[in-house]
């Protein structure tokens, strides 16, 4: 083991205490991912409720019921304080609770209870219920409502929140940059600093498949990702390692070494969830690493994708209108060098109501939009290099899988990366390039022939996971790598 793997020292400076929220449902909708086996879950109007209109009415069975939520936290920090809130009345005795979900490594998961050591007696009178875990020495794959109710017991809950909580004036930062590395190399020392001196850390590596050790390896063994985590009091922090298997790393650096840049670039990255999810490894930081490890100073990058984003979403967002305009926040105190726009998966969503064959923006208008969105940055960054990318390919098969069930129960569905319809939303791309003189990266056809169902997230049909991040920011370096122009 490197002795100088796990390095600590003492922040001068305590970060600003943050929760991250994980689950709050109020049930003015719906019952959300919460259901329960041999009691009834039902989402009912109330005048007086806690919150709104409307509370979640459970109800219990002949034996002690519980009421339990789907995967909640699976990309979460290992190691995680969890805390869980909700305001409950009616009849019986409730027990707050949480579960979480291990893996033991060879297909072989371990799922354990936890909950209050004394059950709250419900009243007609709303009550605040209260649970907290610590998961310290943990790196679970997800962490689970759990709510138990006495036999033939009936309860209103409303205002769930679940969270993850830290001991104010406790944090925990990473000292080591995120890397890449090739199979086979040895995981670099990390540091971590934690505030305040002397506060307990607990230490883990997670492994690319979910398992967890406290005794880091020597040297990569799979390729995937390797999380280095800390905690202390629940505040945790991690340092990310991306391992390519050889000869796709070597591929990937003989790319990016032929991208050289004589002066300063600035980057920018406008896309939907494909770009915006798992920052800090996605596929758009994939190809900032490798830019800037070749152009050392040289690189600066905004990445200003959002997920749910279209384009004529994008391009209300550039014109200071519709939704989530913050994000676009000084986005052009200073012009672009190099642009890309990453859209498609969103804009050829289609619904089962539909018959799976009307994309959300019609195709006419992704051109039209896409025209004035170039025009839009051309005037804003006179000289930039605009490349537009095709949408990525969806896990046929698993979406296939979802959307049969889905039609058994009578229930809409959504499509994304419908074939015929991403092939004719890449034509409506291409045409707009082609008016606007941009360029078009099209790795669709690539990558629906090297998808694997690693490629995706875990359940997901459409969003992606270390192999699938890896192979578009191949393509896009062996892009720019083929396609040299000089700033």
């Amino acid at each position: 083991m490197n002795k100088m793997f796990w390095l600590f020292a003492a922040a001068g400076i305590a970060l600003p205490l943050r929760a991250d929220v994980a689950l709050k449902a109020d049930f003015e909708r719906s019952s959300g991912y919460l259901s329960s086996k041999g009691g009834t879950v039902r989402v009912v109007a109330e005048k007086d409720a806690h919150g709104g209109r409307k509370v979640l009415l459970f109800k219990a069975g002949d034996k002690v019921t519980t009421l339990s939520s789907g995967t909640m936290m699976s990309s979460q920090y290992a190691s995680p304080r969890v805390k869980l809130s909700f305001f409950a009345r009616g009849k019986g005795k409730i027990n707050a609770g949480l579960s979480d979900g291990i893996y033991l490594g060879k297909g072989k998961y371990k799922y354990t209870p936890y909950g209050a050591k004394e059950d709250v007696v419900l009243t007609d009178q709303w009550q605040k219920i209260e649970f907290t875990r610590d998961f310290a020495g943990t790196a679970p794959v997800g962490v689970y409502v759990r709510i138990r109710l006495s036999a033939g017991g009936s309860s209103q809950i409303d205002d769930l929140l679940m969270e993850t909580v830290s001991k104010e004036g406790v944090s925990v930062k990473a000292g080591t940059p995120d890397g890449i590395l090739r199979l086979g190399d040895p995981l670099p020392p990390c540091r971590f600093d934690v505030t305040p001196q002397g506060t307990a850390l607990t230490r883990l590596v997670i492994l690319p498949d979910r398992s967890f050790t406290a005794a880091p390896p020597e040297k990569t063994v799979q390729p995937g990702l390797y999380r280095v985590t800390a905690a202390a009091e629940g505040a945790t922090a991690e340092t990310r390692f991306s391992v390519l298997p050889q000869e796709q790393y070597d591929a990937v650096a003989k790319a990016a070494a032929k991208i050289k840049f004589g002066n300063p670039v600035r980057v920018l990255f406008l896309g939907d969830s494909i770009y915006d999810f798992n920052r800090g490894r996605n596929a758009a930081d994939k190809v900032i690493y490798f830019l800037e490890r070749n152009n050392p100073g040289k690189v600066s990058f905004r990445n200003a994708a959002v997920a749910g984003d279209y384009i004529t979403r994008i391009e209300d967002r550039l014109n200071g209108k519709g939704r989530d305009v913050k994000k676009y926040a000084g986005l052009f105190g200073k012009p672009y060098d190099l642009i890309f726009i990453a859209v498609g998966s969103n804009d050829n969503r289609t619904l089962r109501s539909d018959g799976y064959a009307k994309p959300l923006v019609p195709f006419g208008e992704q051109t039209a939009a896409m025209v004035r969105v170039i025009r839009f940055l051309k005037a804003k960054n006179p000289g930039a290099r605009i490349v537009l990318i095709s949408p990525s390919a969806a896990h046929e098969a698993f979406q296939e899988k979802r959307a049969a069930a889905a039609e058994k129960r009578n229930q809409n569905f959504v499509k994304f990366g419908v074939p015929e319809l991403t092939r004719q939303g890449i034509a409506a791309q291409k045409q707009a390039a082609a008016a606007e003189k941009a360029e078009y990266l099209d790795l669709y056809q690539e990558m629906c022939k090297a998808a694997r169902p690693e490629f995706f997230a875990r359940n997901d049909v459409i969003h992606l996971d270390e192999p699938g991040f890896s192979f578009l920011a191949q393509k896009i370096l062996e892009y720019l790598a083929d396609n040299p122009k000089e700033k």
